[in-house]
């Protein structure tokens, strides 16, 4: 049967790996990107939206252009 010892080295690398997302400034960047160009392609369908929840980041690599050049996926990786 496991003990909480057992346990301590997995919670420490989550509570690791959230310092880690909280703290980086890059990866505010790009969600910040990642906001801008979600409300740019939903203009005037939905109007400006302040967040989103981190699980629709799934859908960015099902996101096809307008122009079919590329998903949105594709854009961000080329801007950063």
């Amino acid at each position: 049967m496991p003990t909480v010892n057992d346990f301590i080295p997995r919670i420490t690398s989550v509570m690791e790996a959230y310092r880690e997302m909280t703290s980086s400034r890059r990866l505010r960047k790009l969600l910040e990107l990642v906001l801008v160009l979600g409300n740019y392609m939903n203009r005037g369908a939905r109007g400006n939206v302040s967040g989103f929840r981190l699980i629709s980041l799934n859908h960015l690599a099902d996101t096809k252009s307008s122009a079919a050049k590329g998903t949105s996926l594709g854009v961000n990786s080329r801007i950063h």
